[in-house]
């Protein structure tokens, strides 16, 4: 069922780990070959993600999964 606050969430987390890490939007953008207006979209909760955009979210940010 979907979840009318998944998306921010998502974006909230996102905005997290970016400034955790002292990223600019444009610097996480260029990361995940986006653009620094989507990162601001998925971190507003705008747009939702794609398979390919969280697998890369997930190398840019040096993560595994189980």
């Amino acid at each position: 069922m979907y979840n009318p606050f998944f998306r921010n969430d998502c974006g909230r987390q996102i905005r997290r780990l970016r400034t955790d890490n002292q990223w600019t939007q444009k610097d996480l953008a260029h990361k995940c070959g986006i653009t620094p207006s989507y990162v601001s979209q998925l971190e507003l909760g705008k747009v939702g993600l794609t398979e390919e955009l969280r697998n890369a979210l997930i190398k840019a940010f040096g993560m595994n999964v189980a």
